[in-house]
Parts: structure tokens; sequence; C-alpha cells
């Protein structure tokens, strides 16, 4: 099929757009900006990378400087030179160009069903459905995802409903039509009607449907409990961080990604692993588990930015501290591959400043698991990957509410 040459023009919804080195404050000093590198996934072309500099790519340079300054809204004259360049490195697209990204969703049927007696439930308090998903309206979600519409093409569509205190922890399901048309008479806080046995058992194990008798519980009070640990050492580990259903879905989702070869491999720190800065989905995580870090390091805190890493065999990661902006740190184990019965055996390590030569610390995770760190204080590393290994993260950087300076 010939591409429509007279369809309007738009930005690409999955570009990634990174500058070195990092800007430090705001507003941003372009004339400091020495390289802008900009990856668009194009349906028909793949994954279109270009690294700009002002002698290369002058008028290309200038544009995403006043992109990135200006907190990416610029306007474009359609007639505009640097359009023809802006389309043929995949910035610009039109709709029948833009990719078929993979979509995340946590089935309502990939939850398993808790026995219960129908009459022993009420809807949750927290219970919200939507007729099409959308995101949660009580969180502060990342300001892209109220800029750039097209960011929720990483989402699948069709009915869902959520469950959870937003200043803790909110989760969504993803309905069928049969089921979203039950879920739509559900009131919270009030029993439910009578509802298909299967349908009432997977509620209650997603949270929709609660005991009658239970008394509300502190959702953050198991995530306080490694205040102590983080404040002492420094870093903790919290066994399966997210629900089963949640992580099963986040590995489908980024293996979709990978297999369908929509990420670069090699960035400007390593070579050997695959790579998306601040992706849809990462921060879809990202800010719905501020309450928890927050619990966990006891005090306010805000997301700055994220990253998705597969690193593939031979890989390390070379001994260093963190940057302000990654000041407190969540590095979740993903995935890895061959899948290991518990412990991956490719720690996230620590070494200490300290007096008295205290031994280094070894975060050996199993999937599902998440070590929460003081990236600027611990020097952290790993050691080379095995051959036939890869090893899939998704990291979570945040800094104190008060923090002044840019969140990138």
């Amino acid at each position: 099929m010939m591409d429509d040459p007279n369809s309007p023009l738009m930005m690409n919804p999955f570009v990634d757009i990174h500058v070195h080195p990092q800007p430090k404050a705001h507003p941003i000093d372009v004339d400091r900006i020495q390289t802008i590198c900009v990856k668009n996934p194009v349906r028909g072309r793949g994954l279109v990378v270009r690294d700009l500099t002002r002698a290369t790519d002058p008028a290309l340079f200038q544009f995403f400087s006043i992109l990135v300054e200006r907190g990416g809204e610029i306007d474009l004259d359609s007639h505009s030179p640097v359009v023809a360049a802006l389309v043929d490195i995949g910035f610009l697209v039109r709709d029948e160009e833009i990719v078929d990204w993979p979509r995340f969703e946590v089935p309502l049927d990939d939850v398993p069903a808790k026995l219960a007696r129908d009459d022993a439930w009420v809807v949750a308090d927290t219970f919200l459905f939507q007729p099409e998903f959308g995101l949660h309206p009580h969180v502060r979600w990342p300001a892209d995802y109220d800029e750039q519409e097209g960011r929720l093409h990483g989402f699948a569509s069709g009915p869902a409903f959520w469950v959870g205190v937003p200043s803790a922890l909110v989760s969504p399901f993803w309905v069928d039509p049969a089921a979203a048309a039950i879920l739509a008479e559900l009131v919270p806080g009030r029993a439910p009607p009578p509802l298909p046995p299967l349908l009432a058992r997977s509620l209650a194990s997603a949270g929709a449907l609660v005991s009658r008798d239970r008394s509300p519980a502190d959702p953050l009070e198991s995530f306080a409990q490694h205040r102590a640990a983080f404040a002492s050492e420094r870093h903790t580990i919290v066994r399966d961080l997210l629900s089963a259903p949640e992580l099963r879905a986040l590995r489908r989702y980024y293996a979709a990604v990978l297999q369908a070869g929509l990420l670069a491999r090699g960035d400007r720190q390593n070579a050997s692993r695959f790579s998306s800065y601040n992706d849809t989905i990462a921060r879809f995580v990202h800010a719905r588990l501020t309450g928890i870090m927050s619990a966990v390091v006891g005090q306010p805190v805000q997301p700055s930015f994220s990253y998705f890493f597969s690193y593939v065999d031979g890989a390390e990661l070379l001994p260093h501290k963190d940057r302000p902006q990654a000041e407190l740190s969540i590095s979740l184990q993903l995935d890895y591959h061959p899948e290991p019965a518990a412990e991956t055996g490719w720690p996230l390590s620590f070494s200490f400043d300290r007096a008295g030569g205290q031994p280094p610390a070894h975060a050996d995770l199993r999937i599902g698991d998440a070590v929460f760190y003081h990236g600027r204080e611990l020097t952290h590393y790993r050691r080379a990957l095995p051959a036939g290994h890869q090893s899939s993260h998704i990291v979570l950087e945040y800094v104190p509410l008060g923090f002044h300076g840019l969140l990138v």
C-alpha cells in the first residue's frame, strides 16, 4: 500500500530525545549542549537514530535545542525548510507510519480467582470503573502524558477499572465487554448485585471486592518497615514489589518491544544494553510508586526520570555514583534469561565510604524484586553478565519533594 502524501504530518508519539551533557538547571543553557540524540521508530523503516551536532546538522540541532529549551513546546510552520529533515529522521510522521507499538494491559482474566461467598463482599471504596481505559484522575502523572495524547498508544484500549489508594499504589485491570457491562453497575462501598461466580472471585482477588468486616489497612505499612534498613545501610531489598499479574504484564510488554526491534542497542554509558529513557510504561510505574518510595525513605519525594535497561551477555556496570536528579532509586528486576529458580546471580553491588572498611553489599534479586538505594551516596556497580544471559530492569529515579532543578 502506498502512503498518502497528502495525509497530515504529526509528531512521532514515540520519539526519544537525549541531550549531552545533561542539563543541570532551569532555564536550560543550550550553549552547553554538545550532542542531541533523537530516536524515532517508524513503520517500514525500523528505529531511526540520529546524533545531531552543531557542525553536522545545524538546522536540526537548532530546532531540537529550542524544543528542549521550551520543554517540548514549539511552533512549526508547515513550510519551514526544516520540515523535510524532520520527516527524514522520523520525527514528523503520517498516521500510517506510526508503528504498531505493543500494548500494555493487565487482564482481569490473569488474576487468580479467590474462593469466596458472594454475600461476604462489598465493592471497594477505591473502585473506579472506566468504559475506556484512561489514566487515574487522582495520580500525579508525568507532564508529557497531558502534553502528548499519543503517549497513550502504549496502553491497550477497552474497558478497565482501578483499585487502590492513589497516595500509595493504584492498579488497573482490563476487562472484556461482557464483564464491563456488569462492572458499570457497581457502586463503591455498596454490596454488589449477584455476580457470575468466577467474576466475583477474580474481583475479590484484584481488590475490587472486599470483606464487609475488613478493617481498612494502611497500604504503606509493609513498605515503611524497610525504613530503618534504608536509613542505616542506604539500601534495602523489597521482595515482590508489584502484584504478580502486573509483573507478568510488564514482562510481556517489554519482551514484545525488544522482539520488535523498537529499542537501539548501546548508549553513551554502555554498548551492551538496550535502553529506553522515560518511556511511557516505565513512567506509568514510576508515578504510581511515589508513595511507596516516600514510605521507604521516610520523606516526601517526587519522580525525576526513568529507564528501561536490558543488558546482554558481557555487559557490566562500572562503579559510579549518580547525579543529583537520581538521588533516590529503585531498580526492579523485571526479567532474566535463562529464567532462574530464585535469585538471578547478577547482583547490583554497593560499596561504602565509611571508616573501618565495610565490605561491599550485593543485592541479588529474584524476578519481581526491587532494591531501593541512595544513588548519590553509594557507589554501585555490576560485574560482567555471563555469556548467554540477558537481564532486564526498570530503574526509577526520585528526588526529595523540595528539589530545585530539572527533573531530567
